[in-house]
């Protein structure tokens, strides 16, 4: 039994190997290379000299990488309210046993996940144009101001690109919540509706808490998408107007592209990271607590 077991055992590691393997060349090395450079003030020549932490000193001096990742808060305190509460609101919606052909719908509303952002960058950048968009035609026709400086001004760029990347990504939130929504028992509902509960009341006070796992899998992915957030922005705006809607992603890229400090790009890289990880740590670690109080 031993002996079979541990070729089942050995097994298994064969077939995670090649993926493990893809992921340690693909994802781990490069961040250990990104990380060696970022010890150094290296312009992409031969020349490289390692200067110690002065890049990461000067990180912390940095109002413009400050400035855009306040842009990347605001951007996920945004989306985590349109994306992951819609995506609730659609969930409950969705469930209902009132709702024809569902799984048509959860396909239509998944289906702008799989489009590629630079592709849903430049659809969008149609829909916002002022004299062939729809949004402003519809405003027009609507006896509504539909000149608005949807991607040229600055406190609406980073709302109307929050719109883009919620109607991209809301289906799979959707799609997740639903999944955590298979596992509650129906009964549990159905003992509240007969007490008295409205279906309201069971969603905020049921529902919604027995989903915290899902929840704090969705924060997750909300999270970790807007720090890295990058190509949808470098479409749309440019970052712009100004700096406006900068953010970390797509600063490292300028600073390493437009004046070609590779070392300190590499190190707002870093830092980009490990604020990744702090946010997605404090998010865990509120859930978490949340939980704890309740048990």
């Amino acid at each position: 039994m031993n002996k079979f077991q541990e070729g089942k055992s050995l097994r298994v590691y064969k077939y995670i190997a090649p993926g493990l393997i893809l992921y340690l060349t693909a994802m781990v090395v490069p961040l250990f290379i990104c990380l060696g450079i970022s010890f150094t003030n290296w312009r992409g020549g031969k020349k490289m000299d390692f200067v110690g932490n002065d890049n990461y000193i000067r990180l912390l001096q940095d109002k413009a990488f400050w400035g855009a990742f306040l842009n990347n808060l605001e951007i996920i305190a945004i989306l985590i309210i349109a994306q992951i509460g819609l995506g609730f609101i659609l969930a409950l919606f969705y469930q209902s046993k009132k709702i024809r052909a569902r799984e048509f719908h959860r396909r239509l509303i998944f289906l702008p996940a799989v489009l590629a952002p630079m592709v849903v960058g430049m659809l969008w950048q149609l829909v916002y144009r002022n004299d062939i968009g729809i949004i402003s035609s519809v405003l027009q026709l609507l006896g509504m101001e539909g000149n608005l400086p949807w991607l040229n001004g600055t406190s609406w760029v980073i709302p109307s690109i929050c719109l883009t990347l919620t109607w991209q990504y809301v289906g799979q939130f959707v799609i997740i919540i639903m999944s955590g929504m298979q596992n509650i028992s129906v009964d549990v509902t159905e003992a509240a509706q007969i007490d008295g509960a409205s279906r309201l009341q069971c969603a905020l006070h049921i529902t919604f808490p027995l989903l915290r796992p899902t929840i704090a899998v969705c924060l997750l992915i909300c999270i970790s998408g807007c720090m890295k957030l990058f190509d949808i922005i470098f479409i749309m705006s440019g970052g712009g107007p100004g700096r406006a809607s900068m953010v970390t992603a797509l600063y490292s890229y300028d600073v390493a592209f437009e004046t070609q400090r590779i070392g300190y790009a590499s190190a707002t890289a870093i830092g980009m990271t490990v604020l990744s990880l702090g946010l997605i740590a404090v998010s865990t670690f509120i859930l978490g607590g949340r939980k704890n109080e309740k048990n």
